[in-house]
């Protein structure tokens, strides 16, 4: 019977020993992460991202295919995000400001779609681009952006993914 008290004994013993030993190993984890880096405040807008590959059909909302672009504003302040849509051929179609409060995450697209609640629209209605670019600007590099063409009128997102180029880093972060 002594041999079972110190065996089980010793096995709790060891249960305890391994939680507390990951309780510090997690402790020391989190006590590791980094802070945020200090942000660059720009003094005008500037490029932070551009993309090739913008398509929308020029139809009417909720129908055809658009690009949309997500950008959040991790600044603690409410910064100006804007928009260049560029053609195929490289005349500009659309040019949009809109300021951006701390953490909110702005969605714009080239004209309505189904599944997201859209905060602005980068190009005026009726107007179709096949193969464009996008330029992204904001008055801080604390923001990042994804990008997506899509088909506008699916309940849920249907399309691909653009791949943007990151100017103006944020000092530490990896996109």
């Amino acid at each position: 019977m002594l041999k079972f008290i110190e065996y089980a004994g010793s096995r709790l013993l060891a249960r305890v020993a391994a939680r507390c030993t990951a309780a510090l190993v997690i402790g020391s984890a989190v006590a590791a992460l980094p802070s945020f880096p200090a942000s660059a405040a720009f003094p005008n807008v500037t490029v932070i991202y551009l993309a090739s590959g913008v398509r929308d059909t020029g139809q009417a909302e909720f129908v055809g295919i658009a690009t949309l672009i997500h950008c959040t504003n991790w600044s603690s302040a409410t910064q100006t995000i804007a928009f260049v849509v560029r053609s195929d051929t490289g005349n500009i179609v659309g040019n949009k400001s809109f300021a951006i409060t701390p953490l909110q995450t702005f969605t714009g697209t080239t004209h309505n779609t189904a599944p997201y609640n859209e905060d602005g629209l980068l190009l005026p209605a009726g107007i179709s681009v096949g193969q464009g670019s996008i330029w992204v600007g904001a008055t801080t590099n604390q923001v990042t952006c994804s990008a997506s063409v899509i088909d506008a009128a699916a309940a849920f997102p249907n399309g691909v993914d653009l791949h943007l180029v990151r100017f103006n880093p944020w000092p530490g972060a990896q996109e």
